[in-house]
């Protein structure tokens, strides 16, 4: 087979013209047009996959764009998946000297190229067939210096040559080309489908190593206190939440944009237990806003993706760890309030809140760190603020406790990517210890066991009697549920619940009535009773 043939035969299969010098690959000079591709690219992850092992940085024809796509494929080859338009913005930062002239220009030229793509403005057959160019070219100029190579080795040594070899080496351009008939069918049942190991729980059925979970309760609720008693109990290997501990040696990263130090070691020295002081220093690097002489332990103004990704990596590599961790973010209104370019409604809005919290996601996916951010929640005991709180979470925990009433019982639900429903549980906070109850079935059924004793008629014909004197004097007849169980308490020497489930029985069993007055619920003495 002569080198003539072989040269027609690579015609036939479609490449660029075989006579033609090496070509020299460049994507257009056109500025505009440049942002456009660069942009489809960097808002399409299966445009991208196609694409990043055949267009080169070095390709493009301006530095910026060159320098943004390289970080692109960077952080791709890197956690497998393309970064959000911040996400790049903040790499692109990083990476570069804060006194380089073009970090500014370059940061900008990120969300020129995002701006400048829409769908539907770059077709998608118009960059797939630029692509496809761009493989011959290169694909074609590296198979022409192979075959001129063995060409003069042939020359120099007088061996034959293989002409089948070298049409099989240009065939291989063509199959590296042919991206419409690529096969990506997958097999769900196939035993390579999954993406990883089964769920790998922290905390069983609480949290989960790669997930992010949004653990909301109302403010002043305890949350940071529960925060102290988690970690106490995962690093002792104790069971939280009726969960069993998994992995008691698990690096934790506690950032706390809330609280003071002085106040967390407080809490975390009475919740600690016996659990070993050196485990515990360890295992846990807290953070906080207030500043110490020496600078160590500091939180920046506000939370980033790429700032908690350093922190991250600079635990594996410098610890040693066998394991990704748990990080914990107490909490996002104080962690991202003061983040540049948000509105001050910004928990309302979607796109604000997705923005802040799926490169978190991404990372805990991309990762393996568990990341436990803390929110509030409104005076419906719903998570304040945007849907994209539970958009952007794998899983959304809610603490309710009656914080009005001085109530210290907290009532925990569940939702999110589970195998199995979890029932609610709950929680007590008794002389400064948790105390788990079991699910909320179980603990209303031992709580209206409780009741039933015969001391209940007892407290309960105090109560009456007490709600009586006043009404025989002319004075008040109507009482919130906070003095009620105030007088419960001063009377019969009960606690806070037992009062409070009393109260509730005593209006379900009509001995009192009770009527909702605008957003407070006032209790009286039937009509009848004198």
């Amino acid at each position: 087979m002569t080198i003539t043939n072989d040269r027609a035969t690579i015609a036939e299969l479609g490449l660029v013209n075989p006579d033609r010098p090496n070509p020299e690959p460049e994507i257009t000079d056109d500025e505009k047009l440049a942002r456009r591709l660069l942009g489809s690219l960097l808002c399409d992850s299966e445009l991208f996959t196609q694409a990043q092992p055949i267009i080169k940085p070095h390709y493009w024809f301006y530095n910026s764009h060159r320098y943004i796509y390289q970080r692109a494929c960077n952080y791709v080859n890197r956690y497998g998946g393309l970064p959000s338009r911040k996400a790049l913005v903040d790499d692109v930062a990083d990476s570069m000297r804060p006194d380089d002239l073009n970090r500014k220009y370059f940061m900008s030229q990120v969300d020129a190229c995002h701006n400048a793509y829409e769908p539907g403005m770059v077709g998608r057959s118009e960059l797939l067939d630029r692509v496809v160019t761009f493989a011959r070219l290169q694909g074609y100029k590296t198979a022409v210096s192979q075959t001129t190579d063995d060409w003069r080795r042939a020359s120099r040594t007088g061996e034959p040559v293989d002409g089948d070899a070298i049409l099989e080496r240009f065939r291989k351009v063509v199959e590296l080309t042919n991206l419409s008939t690529t096969d990506d069918w997958l097999d769900v049942l196939a035993d390579d489908f999954c993406d990883g190991e089964n769920v790998r729980w922290l905390i069983d059925n609480f949290i989960a190593s790669g997930q992010l979970m949004v653990l909301a309760a109302r403010s002043k609720a305890g949350k940071s206190i529960l925060m102290c008693e988690l970690i106490a109990r995962l690093l002792g290997g104790k069971p939280f939440l009726g969960g069993a501990c998994r992995e008691p040696s698990t690096p934790i990263l506690y950032c706390d944009w809330e609280n003071q130090r002085t106040y967390f070691r407080h809490w975390f020295d009475k919740l600690r237990g016996s659990t070993n002081r050196c485990h515990l220093s360890k295992y846990l690097n807290y953070k906080t806003r207030s500043l110490r002489p020496d600078g160590r332990g500091s939180l920046p103004d506000y939370l980033t993706r790429s700032w908690l990704q350093r922190q991250t990596e600079a635990v594996e590599k410098h610890r040693g760890y066998e394991r990704p961790g748990l990080v914990v973010i107490d909490t996002f209104r104080a962690a991202t309030f003061t983040t540049p370019g948000l509105d001050a409604n910004y928990e309302n809005s979607a796109g604000a809140v997705g923005s802040l919290l799926r490169p978190i996601q991404e990372l805990a996916h991309q990762t393996g760190w568990a990341v436990l951010v803390l929110h509030h929640l409104n005076k419906s005991n719903d998570v304040s603020g945007s849907t994209d709180f539970w958009a952007s979470a794998d899983s959304v925990c809610t603490m309710q406790r009656d914080v009005d009433t001085g109530s210290n019982e907290s009532v925990f639900t569940f939702c999110g990517r589970y195998e199995t429903a979890i029932p609610p549980k709950v929680l007590t906070f008794d002389d400064d210890q948790f105390v788990y109850r079991g699910t909320l079935a179980e603990w209303e059924a031992i709580k209206s066991k409780k009741l039933n004793d015969e001391s209940c008629l007892d407290v309960s014909s105090d109560l009456v009697s007490w709600m009586k004197t006043p009404l025989l004097n002319g004075g008040k007849t109507t009482f919130t549920k906070k003095e009620l169980i105030q007088a419960v308490k001063d009377t019969s020497g009960r606690g806070h619940h037992w009062a409070s489930r009393m109260i509730d029985q005593l209006a379900e069993g009509k001995i009192i009535t009770a009527e909702d007055k605008g957003n407070v619920k006032l209790y009286k003495l039937p009509g009848g009773i004198v």
